[in-house]
């Protein structure tokens, strides 16, 4: 789902819902995932991405 999201450009939305889901999976399965990963994927969206 997140590679189908990724692959439609100009869907903003879902985007950002899919890097928000990411990082609470991340958070809610103690998998930390690496900053690096997560600054890189909220660079890429434009517009705001919740913390």
């Amino acid at each position: 789902d997140l590679l189908r999201t990724l692959g439609r450009p100009g869907d903003e939305a879902r985007l950002r819902a899919a890097v928000d889901a990411l990082v609470d999976v991340g958070q809610t399965s103690g998998t930390a995932l690496g900053p690096g990963l997560v600054l890189g994927l909220r660079a890429a969206v434009p517009g705001p991405v919740a913390a």
